[in-house]
């Protein structure tokens, strides 16, 4: 079924998966469907919500309104037109439906988790509730991975840093290239991520959280994005752009360059604790035999001797 058809069936009552009619758990405000299977995860959910709504608020005083319907699915129904297997994406929004969908296999396993990724995922529904032009991609993800703790929806593997690679070879994205569609490759996808959460961060260390808030206010008030920028920062998209790309440039080459060597520099760390292990018994043991009993001669002796 078409993910747009299987929303509009969606918005009418349960969604048939997989045979099977999802169930419906509301509360507070709150509407969540859920997979026959999961009600344990629809209660846990419910009871997640109001803590993300609340620290959402701490941050930008804003609160979704509505709140977002909820489903929480296997990751096996083809009724979502999403192939699980083929993504890194565990959870995804849709904000011009109020929707929120988890993927209960990749986010319910890990409590912590589960709560920066429902707030990630929200943060997406608030936004566009309160900024009704488009946003650019990478102020949408950037903002929200800030906002949960650095989570995105990707599946959180051990991955390495592609943004660090990118640095180190000269092929960073322009963000100018992430307003709109996301890059078609994983690698790219992946970088794009780290891109837009690393530019957010830039512009929170050096501008506060007030300067963000006030740029998001600004856009949300008709401000472009452009503008709104150079109005909080008195700088140029583009010139935060290169500042930022500039100020990676200095530890990330430290970084790339050192880990080059890191087996080498592990090995060289390890024998110099070998040797300052073997010198302090050394050292010990000569102190020992220095201390030690010793007859009139100066000698070490028996006290046992008569």
């Amino acid at each position: 079924m078409d993910l747009l058809v299987c929303l509009l069936v969606l918005s009418l009552g349960p969604l048939p998966a997989g045979g099977e009619p999802l169930h419906v758990l509301e509360g507070n405000g709150l509407t969540i469907h859920y997979a026959p299977s999961l009600r344990k995860a629809a209660r846990e959910v419910r009871g997640l919500y109001p803590e993300v709504e609340n620290e959402l608020w701490g941050l930008f005083e804003w609160r979704p309104e509505p709140k977002p319907l909820i489903l929480i699915t296997e990751g096996k129904e083809s009724s979502l037109g999403v192939d699980w297997e083929e993504t890194p994406i565990s959870a995804f929004a849709l904000p011009d439906r109020d929707l929120v969908v988890l993927n209960w296999g990749r986010v319910g396993t890990d409590p912590l988790r589960l709560h920066d990724v429902l707030k990630h995922e929200v943060c997406h529904i608030l936004l566009h509730q309160r900024v009704k032009t488009n946003l650019p991609r990478w102020l949408d993800e950037g903002v929200c991975q800030w906002a949960s703790d650095g989570m995105s929806e990707l599946l959180a593997a051990p991955r390495p840093s592609r943004l660090n690679e990118a640095v180190s070879t000269g092929n960073l994205i322009p963000l100018k290239q992430l307003e709109r569609a996301s890059p078609p490759s994983e690698n790219d996808l992946l970088l794009a991520y780290e891109e837009s959460k690393g530019f957010v961060v830039y512009l929170v260390n050096r501008f506060g959280k007030s300067g963000l808030i006030n740029v998001l206010k600004l856009i949300a008030e008709g401000d472009s994005v452009q503008d709104s920028l150079s109005r909080v920062t008195d700088e140029t998209l583009d010139g935060l752009e290169s500042d930022w790309q500039t100020s990676l440039k200095g530890w990330t080459l430290w970084f790339v360059n050192i880990s080059q060597y890191l087996y080498e520099i592990l090995f060289a760390v390890m024998a110099l604790l070998v040797v300052w292990g073997f010198m302090r018994q050394a050292i010990k043991k000569r102190a020992y035999r220095d201390d030690g009993p010793q007859d009139e001669s100066g000698r070490d002796g028996d006290l046992s001797a008569p």
